[in-house]
């Protein structure tokens, strides 16, 4: 775990130990300082691909208002600028990931769910299909946002 990582994990124990809440804002460089090491651990060239998490929206309502988005995990196809399958990858139990890449353009292909269906209208959970620029020696962060929309 690198040095970042440990401050940050301590500072996120320290603070549920407390009952202070960490700043959702700061969600994505708590998960991209952790899985930094594991990112240049896999195969290809070190320190060069993606890494992420995918994200369900928040529930709103009208006396709360709408909750943080919550993680969710997936499977996500990874294709080449042309088209090609490169790989698929399964997230996490937090729907966290990464993946070597060669440096290039990519397109990111997430799992659509069925959430709910009855008689003629069918509810899915997708998210957009992403094009990725991967650059030499970088780790490019992607966040995958589901959304819902109902099919009558």
């Amino acid at each position: 775990m690198t040095p970042i990582a440990a401050l940050v994990l301590l500072g996120m124990v320290a603070g549920a130990i407390l009952g202070v809440a960490v700043c959702p804002c700061l969600r994505l460089s708590v998960w991209l300082a952790f899985l930094m090491p594991f990112a240049s651990s896999a195969a290809g060239s070190p320190h060069t691909g993606i890494v992420g998490q995918s994200f369900v929206p928040g529930l709103c309502t009208v006396f709360v208002g709408c909750a943080d988005p919550t993680p969710v995990p997936t499977t996500i196809a990874i294709l080449s600028e042309a088209g090609e399958m490169i790989e698929e990858i399964a997230t996490d139990a937090e729907g966290r990931f990464a993946v070597h890449l060669k440096p290039g353009v990519y397109w990111l292909m997430p799992q659509v769910f069925t959430t709910w269906s009855s008689g003629p209208t069918v509810c899915l959970l997708g998210a957009e299909i992403l094009q990725i620029a991967v650059e030499k020696k970088a780790v490019t962060p992607v966040e995958v946002r589901y959304s819902s929309y109902c099919l009558d």
